[in-house]
């Protein structure tokens, strides 16, 4: 399994990261794609924790550390990549 990451979705803390993907990524993704959901219908601002069935924003997953019997391996790119 690899992670391909630009250095745009490194943040300094667990909260900010957390933040970022739900108040920053989402949305953008959410205007992107034309989803309807409150992200979209408010302008895309921020995450409204709607409950609308195009929400994109329905899981959060952690990786603690390397799984095991699973190889992992993050690739981060000097760029930024993405939203």
């Amino acid at each position: 399994m690899y992670f391909v990451l630009g250095v745009n979705k490194i943040m300094p803390t667990l909260e900010e990261a957390i933040y970022r993907a739900r108040n920053v990524a989402a949305p953008k993704n959410v205007l992107r794609h034309g989803y309807k959901c409150g992200c979209s219908l408010q302008g895309g601002d921020r995450c409204y924790d709607c409950g609308a069935p195009d929400r994109i924003c329905n899981v959060l997953a952690i990786y603690y550390k390397k799984m095991r019997n699973i190889e992992m391996e993050v690739i981060l790119i000097n760029e930024d990549l993405g939203y």
